[in-house]
């Protein structure tokens, strides 16, 4: 990330008296307070008042320019300073406050400690899914098409990390581009549970900047990860077996997921018609799609629900999180397929963990970009909807 030229997050620290509280004046205070704020905002400063050591406001007019304000946003968060707006007549009011408890410095090594922790849960979660693949390879008379559990799980396991590890990618890149700071992410192992892993999380002190960066922060672990998870799928659907669905015992298959059956008819020829018995690239990239699709629904602080909070409101949000909630349960009661179970209860989980609350939105909402927005909430709608499972007859 470009370095900036602003002061140092020591010089700024001095500024706002943390450390000198008692040997300068409030007048001197404010004074050096303000230059900081007029050299790293650009806009108008009409006044600025420091009401104890460590809060401070501002009025400042930013010119009604969305990038004016999310460059002085990350200034101030790159500084370990929180800040937040509210209209006023002459611009807006801004309010700052310096944030006194820094990150631990062991977050970096954990992060990468965690990696390889749940790098190993993966790979020993997928020689357990390739023993149970490999049983009903064996009853249909496929055993002469089998690799090594090994070989299969080692796939596997870079398949999921490197889809989770691009998603949160997306969100780092979306955090510093509207808040200037982010930290490392932190995967959660689950050792023969699942896929082996509960995913990981991409922690952040500040909020985003403006409602368009909310919907970004939003949309962007989900839009690269599942880019890549089509990606990794068509890879792995032209090395996979297809049989005839009559082979295969009366359970749900993957293609209760509409778009997989799509890509394996358009990426291999003869498939149309016929089951995909996945390889372990195209089992991966199939399971991150449905995993996708959970991040995606509208509900409290999910990934979607970040989107649909920027677009129509906190407030209002959380009645579409209630009516999300109420939706999947119906749809369950009416096809309870495992897929679908599965999204009922997390959408539970969801709820009320995080539906309940008002959602934290943005830190200004005078700055918009509807068409922005408006894009973001295209694709948003199009990935949900590609994903859903139905039921299958």
């Amino acid at each position: 990330m470009r370095k900036s030229s602003y002061p140092s997050k020591y010089l700024l620290s001095l500024l706002l008296n943390l450390s000198s509280v008692d040997k300068m004046s409030t007048e001197a205070r404010n004074e050096d307070v303000c230059n900081f704020i007029k050299n790293v905002c650009k806009g108008t400063l009409y006044t600025c008042e420091c009401r104890s050591a460590d809060v401070c406001e501002a009025v400042i007019d930013f010119g009604n320019l969305e990038k004016n304000f999310v460059e002085c946003y990350k200034a101030l968060s790159n500084a370990e300073i929180a800040m937040i707006s509210q209209p006023h007549p002459l611009g807006a009011k801004i309010y700052m406050q310096k944030l006194k408890h820094k990150r631990p410095h062991f977050h970096k090594m954990l992060s990468l400690l965690l990696f390889i922790v749940t790098l190993a849960s993966v790979f020993w979660t997928g020689t357990l899914i390739a023993q149970g693949n490999f049983e009903l390879l064996k009853e249909i008379g496929l055993e002469t098409k089998l690799p090594s559990t090994y070989s299969w799980a080692a796939t596997y396991a870079l398949s999921i990390m490197g889809i989770l590890g691009l998603h949160e990618l997306g969100h780092i890149i979306a955090s510093a581009r509207c808040i200037g700071s982010w930290s490392p992410p932190l995967f959660i192992p689950a050792p023969g549970f699942g896929l082996g892993t509960f995913g990981a999380i991409v922690t952040s002190r500040f909020r985003p900047s403006t409602p368009t960066c909310l919907a970004l922060l939003g949309i962007s672990g989900p839009a690269l990860g599942f880019t890549i998870s089509l990606l990794v799928l068509m890879v792995g659907a032209l090395t996979s077996i297809y049989v005839s669905p009559e082979l295969l015992p009366p359970a749900e298959t993957l293609h209760s997921i509409p778009l997989i059956s799509l890509l394996a008819w358009l990426v291999v020829p003869g498939a149309e018609g016929k089951a995909m018995i996945p390889n372990a690239a195209a089992f991966a990239g199939v399971i991150m799609i449905y995993i996708h699709f959970l991040n995606l629904l509208p509900i409290g602080q999910l990934d979607g629900g970040h989107v649909v909070a920027s677009i129509i409101g906190p407030n209002t949000s959380r009645f579409i999180s209630l009516i999300t909630l109420i939706l999947i349960l119906v749809y369950a009661l009416l096809y309870p397929t495992d897929l679908i179970l599965i999204a009922a209860i997390f959408a539970v989980l969801a709820f009320f963990l995080t539906g309940l609350r008002r959602h934290p939105g943005a830190a200004c909402n005078l700055y918009e970009s509807r068409i922005k927005r408006a894009i973001i909430a295209t694709f948003y709608v199009l990935m949900l909807g590609l994903s859903v499972p139905v039921p299958i007859s």
